[in-house]
């Protein structure tokens, strides 16, 4: 009996863990940032269209491309977590260092507020650029 207590309250406690971190109602959704976008002009790229961003697609694999009125993409990642989003953005900023993109570096071109992280094609103009944050979250 003692071990299936055990067992139980080992249980509870890697729940109880798990549960710290944040509360899930606070994340941003991918439905909002959609949404959001839009509301800004930012319209979305349809499912197979030509990515720009390619270069970027063996680093994360985005949730959705959105395209701004001056023709910059962006591809948006929307996380479960806030520390997943921390880390996915570290990894691509990380593999944009290492591409050495032109222009701006990587802390231009990769954008993470709350669960989400955005990522554009090269350095925005800081129109885009704001208009994205403002989708974000946070």
């Amino acid at each position: 009996m003692s071990r299936s207590l055990a067992a139980l309250a080992w249980i509870g406690f890697t729940a109880l863990l798990v549960g710290c971190g944040g509360d899930e109602a606070d994340l941003v959704s991918e439905k909002s940032v959609r949404d959001c976008l839009a509301d800004t002009g930012i319209g979305l790229q349809p499912q197979g269209a030509p990515d720009s961003a390619a270069g970027f697609a063996p680093f994360f694999a985005p949730d959705f491309t959105a395209q701004t009125k001056s023709g910059q993409t962006v591809n948006v990642v929307v996380e479960g977590s806030v520390e997943r989003a921390r880390r996915t953005a570290a990894h691509v900023r990380s593999a944009v260092a290492s591409l050495g993109t032109s222009g701006s570096g990587a802390g231009a071109i990769v954008l993470s507020t709350e669960n989400v992280v955005a990522v554009f094609s090269r350095a925005p103009s800081v129109a885009d650029r704001d208009a994205v944050r403002s989708c974000l979250g946070g």
